[in-house]
């Protein structure tokens, strides 16, 4: 795991060396964004991954899994639906702790 996770296997625009995931969140801002929402509801905020790793998830799991992606997909609920900040500027990656070199 570590391996893959610290293997790098690209570049940003600016030149930077990237890691798989940081390439998938350069190129997939809004999917990166939208997994990342999903996992860590889905895993009480990184906390348990027992609903992620396990074979059987029963049907109202899979029901409320099925509610929460819906929220996430349509964010014209609830006044606009939650903000993410899925902007596709480079600034809006901050949050990513990587840093930009021009």
């Amino acid at each position: 795991m570590f391996a893959k996770a610290t293997k790098i296997v690209g570049k940003t625009e600016h030149g930077v060396p990237c890691t798989e995931i940081q390439k998938f969140a350069f190129e997939n801002p809004i999917d990166y964004q939208y997994y990342i929402n999903l996992l860590f509801y889905q895993t009480n905020g990184f906390k348990d991954l027992s609903k992620v790793v396990s074979k059987g998830v029963s049907t109202q799991s899979k029901a409320m899994m099925k509610n929460l992606e819906n929220a996430i997909r349509n964010q014209n609920t609830l006044h606009g639906g939650p903000d993410f900040g899925n902007s596709t500027e480079p600034a809006s990656l901050s949050g990513l702790r990587i840093k930009w070199e021009e």
